[in-house]
């Protein structure tokens, strides 16, 4: 049937029909770009930041909002203008954000530059990642002002962060490098100055430090002007022996200078080539010095050229260095015990420790009459001399030793006892009875010596032991060097023993086992992980700081919920803590924030744990300094006094002319700090 529509009707119906036809087009048209857009959002987004220009990547790398200045510093990676570096060191340097100055560090990490490098010597000083990419770069610098600002680092404790960094890029020279290392060394020592005690110790560390020299780099430095430059390479020289250098040597070993002589005489003694013979024996003939007359003896004994009556003359010398160095001439002989015990027993008296000791290891080569010797020696020592003859015993297993060693473990010194422990442990097994008897000793001094021992010796029998004095001990002292202990012995035993410990009410005992648990590996991180889940909320604090301090992205996330929701004032800021020290900004700025609480109790619990967290903390105190709060500002300056920040000085001196009384009279008083030095 037709229906036949008026036509006022029929003209409305076509009108609603095209207007229904171009809606639904323009739906879809929409629609697919959307969808189109939302496909290649990701390239789209790099398509426009790969468009801007330096300059505006420039302005954007400065913009309030993080993540805008995290991206403009990603595409500034890409870009090799000196402008595009400019602008990465500048966020590297000055970025309160560290991820932000981590990403610039990055791109920056290689470039032979020395702006670039004071770049990194800052963020050396800050510590965490950023240390460890300044440290990658540092070790590859070519340029010797940069080792020598390195070198001043360590001597001028200008950062007790970067001390250590810094020794481990000392420890292996090269060819920029071993000038300012010599220089260090060598500091006062060519004329005897009377040097600062910290300065002498300082140098002894580097020295002991250094695993290797560039022979080819240092010998030419014995011709340096420099007579502080000769010394330190000199005492390189007796660590590192090289024949190569013997002609040099025996030229400084007529030098004016006795220090240097005694030096060059000293190294050559221990690596002397064949072609510097007949001037050693003219020195060892003629020599006026006794010293050098010495030294020019052992190089002989090394050459095959010094009888034994050479040597007894200079053991009889006032200077106890000349009878030293003659010990080590009669240890380059063989000669018989019924010859050679006299002459080490009257050593063995003498009133430096240095001829004891070298005449102490000799007597161990004489058999049970030497050994007897020895002993009766060994109990009228004490300190260093009495660690050295103990370690020394290393590798005689005897029961009369081992009795010896036992007695030690018990010493007031802790120097003694530990070289008891390393002593000890040279047995084995063998001595796995008489330590699992001393776990029930009274002294705690005792136990814990047995317990190190143990722990050196390894094996179920002695872990098994171990885990039991973890879990029962009544001293939280000797549990925690247990837990130590287990942690260095990857066993079914440590690891149970360990996740039991999570749970104990002695918070102490809790953490460190705990981290113990993560350096166990993988079975260790499923145990902590395990614990996350666990109903007691102080467990799954104590779980969730150690898989952050290990970098678990689950810890932190439990860390930020007992951080925002736990109504434990302890907990929330040991989570806090944890977080910041693993680089969290958001828990960094809650601790900033926390500072303005009126509760002088609390404020002082909140500087305790940004003090715990040192130099991570730096940039966010600096930009804290411009807060609104003057309570902030005033707490972030008298932090930044407390911890030495040298690099906030100029920032802390605006502060003098604050509008708040109380942000004026604390920057006065971090500058005073800044200008004091640490008490060591």
């Amino acid at each position: 049937m037709n229906i036949i529509m008026p036509n006022g009707r029929k003209k409305s119906w076509l009108i609603f029909a095209s207007l229904s036809v171009l809606v639904i087009s323009l739906v879809t048209i929409v629609a697919y770009f959307v969808a189109t857009y939302r496909m290649s959002g990701a390239k789209d987004e790099a398509y426009t930041w790969h468009s801007l220009s330096i300059g505006e990547l420039i302005r954007l790398s400065q913009h309030k909002d993080a993540d805008l200045r995290l991206k403009a510093v990603c595409e500034l990676r890409r870009r090799s203008s000196r402008a595009a570096i400019t602008a990465l060191i500048k966020r590297a340097r000055e970025d309160s954000v560290e991820v932000v100055r981590i990403m610039a560090l990055q791109a920056l990490v290689g470039r032979q530059n020395e702006v670039v490098d004071d770049v990194m010597l800052a963020a050396l000083k800050r510590g965490g990642i950023e240390a460890k990419l300044a440290s990658i770069h540092l070790s590859k610098s070519r340029n010797e002002s940069t080792w020598q600002k390195l070198v001043q680092v360590y001597l001028t404790n200008a950062s007790p962060t970067a001390e250590g960094y810094v020794l481990r890029l000392l420890a292996n020279p090269n060819e920029s490098s071993i000038r300012p290392i010599c220089l260090a060394l060598g500091v006062g020592v060519p004329f005897e100055e009377d040097a600062p005690r910290q300065l002498r110790e300082k140098q002894r560390k580097l020295l002991e430090f250094i695993n290797s020299v560039p022979h080819g780099a240092l010998i030419p430095l014995l011709k340096e002007k420099d007579m502080c430059i000769v010394a330190g390479a000199l005492q390189l020289l007796i660590k590192f022996p090289c024949k190569e250098a013997s002609k040099e040597l025996l030229r400084l070993a007529r030098s004016k200078h006795k220090v240097i002589r005694t030096l060059a005489i000293s190294a050559l003694s221990l690596a002397p080539a064949k072609e510097v013979a007949d001037e050693l024996k003219r020195m060892a003939k003629g020599s006026r010095d006794d010293f050098v007359k010495a030294c020019a003896t052992v190089a002989l004994s090394q050459l095959g050229g010094v009888e034994f009556e050479d040597v007894s003359n200079l053991l009889n010398s006032p200077d106890p260095a000349t009878r030293r160095i003659a010990l080590k001439a009669i240890e380059n002989l063989s000669l018989p015990c019924d010859v050679l015990i006299p002459f080490l027993r009257k050593a063995m008296e003498d009133e430096d420790m240095d001829v004891r000791l070298r005449a102490s290891v000799l007597l161990l080569r004489c058999g049970d009459r030497g050994l007897e010797l020895y002993i009766r020696a060994l109990n009228k020592a004490h300190g260093d001399e009495k660690a050295s003859m103990l370690l020394a015993l290393r590798g005689i297993k005897r029961k009369d030793v081992l009795r010896v060693l036992v007695e030690n473990l018990q010493s007031h010194e802790p120097q003694v006892r530990w070289a008891a422990q390393v002593a000890i442990a040279s047995f084995g097994v063998d001595a796995l009875p008489v330590l699992k008897g001393l776990l029930k000793h009274q002294d705690e001094k005792m136990r814990i010596g047995a317990l190190n021992a143990l722990m050196q010796i390894g094996g179920e029998e002695a872990t098994e032991a171990i885990a039991e004095v973890a879990m029962e001990d009544s001293c939280t002292e000797v549990k925690i060097s247990a837990i130590e202990a287990l942690a260095t012995l990857p066993t079914k035993k440590s690891l149970s023993t360990l996740r039991k410990l999570l749970h104990s009410h002695d918070s102490e005992v809790a953490q460190r086992a705990a981290i113990a648990l993560g350096r166990l590996g993988k079975e260790g991180f499923d145990a902590l992980k395990e614990a996350l889940n666990s109903k007691r909320i102080s467990v799954q604090a104590v779980a969730a700081r150690a898989l952050a301090f290990y970098g678990d992205s689950e810890a932190v996330r439990i860390l930020r919920r007992i951080a925002s929701t736990s109504n434990d004032e302890f907990l929330r800021l040991v989570s806090l803590q944890a977080l910041a020290r693993g680089g969290d900004e958001w828990a960094s700025w809650t601790l900033i924030r926390m500072l303005s609480t009126n509760d002088e109790k609390q404020r002082m619990k909140v500087r305790a744990a940004i003090l715990g967290l040192r130099e991570r903390m730096l940039m966010p105190l600096l930009a804290s300094l411009r807060d609104d709060n003057a309570t902030i500002r005033a707490e972030a300056v008298t932090l930044l006094g407390l911890m030495r920040a040298e690099t906030a000085r100029d920032e802390i001196s605006k502060l003098l002319n604050d509008p708040e009384p109380t942000v004026r009279d604390a920057a006065k008083s971090a500058l005073q700090m800044i200008d004091t030095p640490c008490a060591h």
